[in-house]
């Protein structure tokens, strides 16, 4: 998994500071709410206290959807 990691934050070279920060935001959020989805355990990041919010903000809204997906499928 630290292979990801590494990856979301390569990936966002070569750009104005701004956007760098702005899509590295994204990646995370993005990040927790894929784990959700596939039913991963929480795994945010250690280092950075706002990286570790937004992966924590993907994961809830990850684990809703999750969990509303699995009540939808029940009911069919």
């Amino acid at each position: 998994m630290s292979d990801i990691r590494s990856d979301i934050t390569s990936n966002t070279t070569n750009l104005p500071p701004e956007v760098e920060q702005e899509v590295e935001q994204e990646d995370w959020f993005s990040r927790g709410k894929a784990d959700a989805l596939m039913g991963y355990a929480k795994n945010p990041p250690e280092t950075d206290p706002e990286q570790a919010s937004l992966y924590d903000l993907g994961y809830g809204e990850g684990t809703i959807q999750h969990s509303l997906a699995e009540i939808t499928a029940e009911t069919e």
